[in-house]
């Protein structure tokens, strides 16, 4: 039942998609942040993989926003790709150990 809501969520997600490098516009919520940020974000795949759905809002609660955006592997065309999204994404994961890291449809859902 759970993996059907989250599939319904991101296929909602997929139909509200803008041009704006694919981010959902749905406010965050915490004051800190800029209003007009996405609290989701649908990252398309160019190989035809599930694209992956990054819980915006979830990560402004923990962290700043300098912590990915002023990040090297940060790509400030917000054309994302595998490559860039692994190594951010990932990256980070990885270095904090927590969070997905593995291929387990957490982030291609």
């Amino acid at each position: 039942m759970k993996h059907s809501a989250l599939l319904l969520a991101g296929m909602l997600l997929l139909q509200n998609t803008t041009a704006h490098g694919g981010a959902v516009d749905s406010p965050a919520t915490k004051a800190d942040h800029p209003t007009d940020a996405p609290s989701v974000i649908v990252l398309k795949s160019e190989s035809g993989k599930r694209p992956a759905i990054f819980p915006h809002a979830k990560h402004q609660t923990k962290h700043d926003c300098d912590t990915c955006h002023k990040n090297e592997n940060f790509p400030t065309n917000k054309n994302w790709d595998l490559k860039t999204g692994h190594a951010l994404c990932m990256g980070c994961h990885k270095a904090k150990n927590e969070g997905p890291t593995k291929c387990n449809n957490a982030c291609h859902q």
